[in-house]
């Protein structure tokens, strides 16, 4: 069990949730904590502070600062649809291709919204496929620079299509002439 005296910050610093305290001689006392608000983590680590008030004084100040400094913006959700595209041997014709997370960029909350894009590239789809399987990747792009790269998967498990699923498809496609 851990003693009250170890955890104060996580009770009262609004978004604490982790920490790990230590004192040595040489070190003296020492705080590792993470806080969490806006979805937005950090993380502090404080060093050879004379007691623990004065080390649980110092991280909340520098998660004051942090979280009043800057923000996360979203640039590309999880959720939204970047392209219906074919899948080869598919029990379905096509799957929605998504970032595999969402895509977020640390800004300064006195700046303005950076001005960030993105171009996704995609690999050949071919079933089986599951939701978490890459099947591309996305490109973030800022000032035409590539400043990060998330991968592009699918939002549905497709099973590999039987022979006469492909059968039927195949005789469709000949009789509308796509074929």
């Amino acid at each position: 069990m851990l003693y009250s005296y170890t955890i104060k910050l996580v009770r009262y610093y609004n978004g604490a949730d982790g920490l790990k305290t230590g004192f040595t001689d040489k070190a003296m006392y020492c705080l590792t904590a993470t806080a969490k608000k806006n979805n937005m983590r950090l993380i502090t680590v404080v060093m050879g502070e004379p007691n623990s008030t004065t080390r649980s004084s110092e991280t909340a100040t520098m998660l004051d600062y942090g979280f009043n400094t800057y923000k996360l913006d979203t640039i590309l959700s999880s959720k939204k649809i970047l392209s219906k595209y074919k899948i080869n041997l598919g029990e379905k014709e096509t799957v929605n291709v998504v970032a595999k997370e969402d895509i977020t960029i640390l800004n300064k909350n006195t700046d303005g919204k950076r001005n960030v894009t993105y171009k996704l590239k995609l690999d050949t789809i071919k079933a089986p496929v599951k939701i978490g399987d890459k099947v591309g990747k996305i490109e973030v792009i800022e000032n035409d620079q590539i400043i990060m790269e998330i991968t592009a998967t699918v939002d549905a498990n497709i099973k590999k299509a039987n022979i006469f699923t492909i059968y039927l498809r195949d005789l469709k496609d000949i009789i509308s002439g796509m074929i």
